[in-house]
């Protein structure tokens, strides 16, 4: 009987362990991850106009998505300035270009670069003309180009 009992009680804390394992801590941490070299960059006197900020992992039983760095940018630079600036800097802290980048579906992107630093990702996607257009008509500012940053 004794047996019995202990057998119900081990199974019932089976699901409970399982809910469990799913929370807790999960690393990088937003404030890890912007504590990355360059994981913050923005190229110099842009406008964040699609916020740039960090953005704590969720990590359940049923999901997981890690920390991110996000941001969009407007900026009287041209795409290849911004597309430089970027390479020269993440190459001074540290980051490795990857030669060939995971695309997007995005209409709006016209260019997609990418770099890692040990198991971090940051990646710069550059937009079309027309996006600019809307991005500069709805925030009455006069873009050349406009980007978006991607860091996990």
């Amino acid at each position: 009987m004794r047996r019995t009992a202990l057998a119900r009680t081990a199974l019932a804390l089976v699901p409970l362990v399982g809910v469990l394992a799913g929370c807790g801590t999960e690393h990088p941490t937003a404030s890890e991850l912007e504590a990355v070299p360059g994981a913050m960059s923005s190229y110099p006197r842009s406008v964040a106009v699609g916020g740039h900020a960090a953005r704590e992992g969720e990590h359940t039983l049923w999901s997981s998505s890690p920390a991110t760095i996000r941001g969009t940018f407007c900026t009287a630079a041209s795409q290849q300035e911004v597309a430089r600036w970027f390479a020269s800097n993440l190459k001074r802290d540290g980051w490795n270009a990857e030669p060939n980048p995971v695309g997007t579906s995005d209409t709006d992107v016209v260019a997609t670069h990418e770099w890692h630093r040990g198991r971090r990702v940051f990646t710069l996607r550059l937009m079309s003309q027309a996006y600019v257009g809307r991005l500069s008509v709805a925030h009455g500012l006069t873009c050349a180009s406009s980007y978006r940053i991607f860091v996990q």
